[in-house]
């Protein structure tokens, strides 16, 4: 297929081998290129600039090495003085005590050894460090300005970047799925309402990233949840004994030996565990009774003979299946491709014939084509159908799952960073391509419309609450750290009322605090004794604090990765923009102000907040506000 089709014919492997991944690098580098021009900067003077920073910075690691250098000489001709000083001191002691040659000339060569290595340090090694050092502060402070420069040459192209990028390339890519510019309390709504969608958080999750967009007017949500398991952990500890052992020799004589004897002991308790879980949700009215499940078959990959031999003895079994769910009075009918039903694998489906309407011979043929490699990451999801709401976790997600604008920063070369932005968008696109691939395998997915729902938003609020986890796991973590803590945290979020456009959160923060204990555990010793043995490990025990955020809509020029206003007011309040979401602790959080400042603040606020060459003036109000109430 050469062109794109979203019927019944699409072919989802084929239409990213046809030219998607080349063309998704075009529409990078043609956003890149429009930045570019926008910006006014001129790659030629920044490549030159560029080349003289490498050279400066090649010659400020070349004095700094020299100076390492002569820093190491003198700290080992310090030592040799100290050898020379400690054997002439010796050997004056020992010429004292008893008067001999060797003592002498123990005594004179190691004065004179310390006092050449003196003098050497003095008056010439001293000098000799200074100088290297004044070089490699010149050379420093050259290769240091010349980076201010190309930082400062650099500024206007940086600030146009914005979280919005990775949707526009999108976008430009492809028409079979689209990104939201955020995921909206309505979107999660209609998903709940129309999808029976619940929320696959529990308390001890939160979203540190997502995306949201549909395919075909059907909702999607993709998610990387940081989350929080108690596993156990062992923990060992030893002591050594020893004992008296008599034994008779061979003359007849009675012998004693002391044996001795490492003896380690182990414990397990509990202990947390962090990690990032990636997963994909989609929404689809077809099939709306039919549920099913299935893992990575481990197969693959496997070459033509292997995958043969894989499936004949998987016919054995779904043979066997079939006749144990007829005896039982169920529906299991194995598939005539009996290659695809061993590499997908879904046996607990539960509705045969909306899973063969499910599942026609162009969806089980893209799902071989998926699963064996033909394009993407082969088989790394996990596929999990739930009546109308479906699941893919992959292992490949969460490598390239997000996309920050503060990317540019990492490079001063225009021709690196045009580089590094194109290979990002390519890798983040095909990353999400193929989460959503399992979805788009499916034919009846694509002809099914959405799912109708009338929103029913609560006044003023805008903010859903996985967008406001998003943001306030992008600020500064000490701030909803409990006391006592030792560990990471997790981050929930949960709303509690909206003034203006602004929406408030109580941040509630979980962590724990490793507490030292100690357990003794008794130990059988080679010498028939029990012995107690201490093992020391940590007790995790919960911490909680409740935190108050606000997070409001940052405007198209706030919304800035670099500088302007509201990064000034953000500083001031540890806040952030993610996402355009700018996120901030509220004076009540900040100052322990009451309900009646927090009003206050709100209120001017949102009277100078937008649009933004008011900006200024509110900050100011808000400061000179801030002052009277403290």
């Amino acid at each position: 297929m050469s062109s794109f089709d979203a019927g019944a014919n699409f072919d989802p492997v084929d239409h990213y081998r046809e030219g998607l991944e080349e063309k998704c690098r075009q529409a990078a580098k043609d956003l890149f290129e429009s930045n570019l021009k926008a910006s006014g900067v001129s790659e030629a003077k920044n490549e030159a600039d560029y080349q003289k920073y490498l050279k400066l910075a090649a010659k400020s690691e070349e004095a700094h090495a020299t100076l390492s250098k002569f820093v190491g000489l003198r700290i080992f001709l310090w030592v040799l003085f100290a050898i020379g000083l400690a054997a002439g001191i010796a050997g004056l002691v020992l010429s004292i005590v008893s008067y001999t040659l060797g003592a002498l000339l123990a005594c004179l060569i190691g004065f004179l050894s310390a006092v050449a290595f003196l003098l050497l340090i003095l008056l010439v090694l001293n000098r000799k460090v200074a100088e290297a050092r004044g070089a490699a502060d010149r050379a420093k402070k050259k290769a240091d300005a010349q980076r201010s420069l190309i930082e400062s040459e650099l500024y206007p192209l940086r600030s146009l970047f914005r979280w919005n990028d990775f949707k526009k390339v999108t976008a430009m890519t492809t028409k079979m799925f689209t990104l939201d510019e955020k995921l909206p309390e309505d979107k999660v709504n209609w998903l709940k309402n129309v999808y029976a969608f619940t929320d696959v958080l529990g308390d001890t999750q939160s979203v540190v990233s997502l995306m949201s967009g549909d395919i075909h007017g059907n909702p999607y949500v993709r998610l990387l949840a940081k989350s929080e398991a108690m596993v156990d952990k062992t923990y060992s500890g030893s002591i050594t004994i020893s004992w008296t052992e008599y034994y008779t020799d061979s003359e007849g004589h009675r012998r004693s030996t002391v044996r001795t004897q490492v003896l380690t002991a182990y414990y397990t308790h509990p202990a947390p565990s962090f990690s990032e879980i990636p997963v994909t949700l989609y929404g689809n009215l077809a099939a709306p009774d039919l549920s099913f499940s299935r893992r990575p078959s481990g197969h693959g990959s496997d070459d033509e003979k292997d995958l043969k031999r894989f499936v004949e003895k998987q016919e054995k079994a779904l043979r066997d299946r079939s006749e144990e769910a007829i005896s039982k009075g169920g529906s299991f009918q194995p598939l005539a491709n009996t290659e695809f039903e061993a590499l997908f694998g879904a046996y607990d489906r539960d509705h045969e014939v909306q899973f063969r309407l499910l599942m026609t011979p162009l969806a089980q043929q893209n799902f071989v084509e998926l699963i064996r490699g033909k394009a993407g990451y082969g088989d790394d999801f996990t596929f999990k159908k739930q009546k109308t709401l479906n699941m893919v976790q992959t292992y490949h997600s969460s490598q390239y799952f997000r996309y920050f604008p503060g990317f540019c920063y990492a490079h001063l070369s225009i021709k690196q960073m045009r580089q590094a932005f194109i290979d990002l968008m390519a890798n983040l696109f095909k990353s999400l391509y193929f989460d959503l691939a399992p979805f788009m395998c499916i034919p009846l997915y694509q002809t099914t419309e959405g799912g109708h729902y009338t929103p029913k938003r609560a006044f003023g609020r805008d903010i859903s609450d996985y967008e406001a986890m998003r943001a306030v796991n992008q600020m500064d973590a000490s701030r909803f750290m409990p006391e006592g803590s030792t560990t990471d945290q997790i981050l929930k979020a949960v709303y509690k009322r909206s003034i203006g456009t602004t929406d408030f959160f109580s941040v509630e923060s979980l962590a724990f605090e490793a507490v030292p204990m100690v357990i003794y555990i008794p130990t059988s010793g080679g010498d028939g004794h029990i012995h107690d043995v201490p093992v020391h490990y940590f007790d995790y025990q919960e911490r909680r604090k409740s935190t108050d955020v606000a997070v409001r809509r940052a405007d198209e020029e706030a919304e800035k990765f670099d500088g302007g206003p509201l990064r000034s007011f953000l500083k001031d309040r540890n806040g952030a923009v993610v996402n355009s979401y700018a996120a901030y602790f509220p004076l009540s959080a900040l100052d322990g102000g009451d309900e009646a400042s927090l009003d206050a603040e709100e209120k001017a606020f949102e009277n100078f907040f937008l649009p933004l060459e008011n900006l200024e003036k509110g900050l100011e109000e808000l400061d000179k506000k801030g002052d009277e109430e403290r």
